[in-house]
């Protein structure tokens, strides 16, 4: 049997009541009331006053707490093919579709022993009811529910009694999960390392000098109200502009701005000045053409030279390529760049360079100058401690087990 991540309850009775009520507590913490001016509290009564409500909850609402689970937690583990298990405690997630119609759900994940917290009274709903339930909260991605007890999930240590072939894993699937896609990582350092650094470097300075030249071109762009007269355009603010970089068939850059009504977004008619020409270009579209014969166009003209060779379009530094390793391209492969380029991956512990390499065949020895070899469970760790932090989930203690990278 498939491992599953939750069941999906319909609140009923006890647990449809406590929801209901715990809704309406926060509806009067956040809407209505002496809390109503939220964004005007600092940041201390924000902590005062999420303090006082769930002192008053553990206090006085213990059937609530227990109706809905809040002191229940699953230990889940998921799974890596190459790669170690990394546990983490879940909480039951409440939800509400249309609280008026008392349309409350409950998604109590399941352990990696098979068990999960039961609503009381609650009715537990099949796949394909659970199915229709996630469709109506998230609309295929389209919409945000109404969330009463939101996902609460922090990475813990690998339960001592977990035995990975008697128990329930969540499988994960990830770069290097397909044996027919193998991939081999390297931490940078070295002169490698200073190229990318380098690059980076690159980047900053390419968008730097982007929104230098945007900056000069609207601070040039005549003022609107004035000069052509449009009505409701009163101030700079009334308008806003949306800017591109297009290249010529010199490869050297070219301005577009499309100058907009605040607001509703209504294209707006853009003239020319002492320090430009405004041309049209399609699509509500101006290419600004620097005027050479003033010091204002001279200047912007400069502005324009200062732009650099996009780094992402100049190519992968040379030195990185793996050169020696072409591989066979498949229906897939190549659709997003040469195949010997490899995937740059930022972490804590340093940058990591993921390259595709060939299944047993041709010459897989290669190693980037200055780097340093890691396992394909090295660098999972790391991407998966990564993603925990950007989704506000604190990662599962280090692991200080991941094992060696093979000799080749």
């Amino acid at each position: 049997m498939p491992a599953v991540d939750f069941v999906v309850y319909t609140l009923k009775g006890r647990s449809l009541n406590a929801a209901k009520t715990y809704y309406k507590m926060q509806e009067e913490l956040y809407g209505d009331g002496t809390t109503a001016d939220w964004d005007s509290k600092t940041a201390q009564e924000r902590r005062d006053i999420r303090k006082n409500f769930s002192d008053n909850l553990r206090q006085n609402h213990p059937d609530i707490i227990e109706a809905l689970g809040m002191n229940q937690t699953a230990v889940q583990v998921r799974s890596y093919r190459k790669g170690q298990p990394r546990a983490y405690t879940a909480r039951p997630e409440c939800y509400a579709a249309i609280p008026e119609r008392d349309q409350f759900y409950i998604y109590s994940h399941v352990d990696y022993k098979g068990n999960h917290f039961v609503p009381p009274d609650a009715v537990l709903q099949t796949e394909k009811e659970a199915e229709l339930i996630g469709g109506m909260l998230w609309a295929g991605g389209w919409s945000t529910p109404i969330m009463v007890v939101p996902q609460s999930r922090h990475g813990i240590a690998l339960p001592a009694d977990f035995n990975a072939k008697t128990h329930q894993t969540l499988k994960q699937s990830h770069l290097g999960d397909n044996p027919k896609r193998p991939y081999r990582f390297f931490m940078a350092g070295g002169a490698a390392l200073a190229t990318l650094n380098q690059l980076e470097q690159d980047k900053e300075v390419y968008s730097q000098r982007i929104t230098q030249l945007f900056d000069a071109i609207k601070n040039l762009t005549p003022t609107l109200v004035h000069e052509n007269a449009i009505p409701g355009i009163t101030a700079a603010k009334d308008v806003y502009f949306n800017s591109s970089l297009s290249t010529d068939t010199n490869g050297r850059p070219v301005p577009r701005i499309s100058p907009r009504r605040d607001g509703s977004g209504e294209p707006l008619p853009l003239a020319s000045n002492s320090a430009f020409t405004a041309l049209p270009a399609g699509h509500h579209d101006y290419v600004i053409v620097p005027n050479l014969t003033s010091a204002l166009g001279q200047a912007l003209q400069a502005a324009l030279d200062a732009i650099p060779e996009n780094p992402a379009s100049a190519g992968f530094p040379a030195k990185l390529l793996n050169t020696d390793n072409v591989v066979a391209a498949d229906k897939l492969d190549g659709a997003f760049g040469p195949l010997n380029q490899p995937l740059i991956r930022h972490f804590r512990e340093g940058i990591v360079l993921a390259y595709r390499v060939n299944r047993g065949k041709g010459n897989n020895t290669f190693t980037p100058a200055g780097c340093t070899e890691i396992t394909q469970a090295a660098f999972l760790w790391m991407e998966n401690d990564q993603n925990d932090r950007n989704a506000g989930c604190l990662p599962p203690p280090a692991k200080k087990n991941i094992p060696p990278v093979p000799k080749p």
